[in-house]
């Protein structure tokens, strides 16, 4: 357990995620979320069996999450379950209906990865 700098060594958790899901993505995922983590925008486009995170907000996002670097660690760490983490720990804002149940599917089988 090292030192955590802020944000630091924190924005490797979302290329950690990113890597993740693209290990986790199944060939009929096709979504594009936007992250909003303290405040930092990154993208994470899951698509044809490729997933890829990157650094930046996206245009047109099919769903939104916003939280904290406190509690996306803490989620992948194994320390709160996904439910716990929807339910009180973030704030999801849909833009196509449906694409919420393909997201949390993802990042259930991304968890299982990075708790692997």
């Amino acid at each position: 357990q090292g030192e955590v700098v802020y944000p630091g060594n924190l924005r490797t958790l979302a290329v950690f995620l990113g890597t993740a899901c693209q290990r986790a993505i199944g060939p009929t995922v096709h979504l594009e979320v936007a992250f909003l983590v303290d405040g930092e925008a990154f993208t994470l486009t899951a698509k044809s069996g490729h997933a890829e995170m990157i650094y930046q907000l996206a245009n047109a996002a099919d769903l939104q999450l916003e939280t904290t670097y406190e509690a996306l660690l803490s989620l992948a760490e194994g320390n709160m379950s996904f439910e716990t983490f929807a339910a009180g720990h973030c704030k999801i804002l849909v833009h196509t209906t449906g694409k919420e149940f393909e997201f949390m599917a993802l990042m259930t089988a991304a968890l299982a990865q990075m708790q692997g």
